[in-house]
């Protein structure tokens, strides 16, 4: 069963929700094709930039005593790194 976009919204699955709140609109006539399109773009490009980067993925991965375990922000794409 498809979840509502409150419960989206707290299972913290923004993105989904947007595309649900652009689908409802857009299939009730209160928006446009554009729009939706839009809002569908845009969740898209925040999906993309919330992945690490490959980088990030080697920092994670790096032992405890690695010199990549001192970076608070990836050299390459500037995300926060969580500890």
């Amino acid at each position: 069963m498809p979840k509502s976009f409150d419960e989206l919204i707290k299972n913290g699955e923004q993105t989904n929700a947007a595309r649900l709140f652009a689908k409802e609109y857009y299939m009730s006539g209160k928006m446009g094709h554009t729009r939706k399109l839009l809002i569908d773009y845009l969740a898209d490009k925040l999906d993309e930039y919330e992945k690490p980067c490959k980088y990030c993925k080697t920092i994670d991965k790096a032992t405890p005593s690695s010199p990549k375990k001192k970076y608070k922000f990836c050299p390459m794409c500037g995300k926060g790194i969580v500890k």
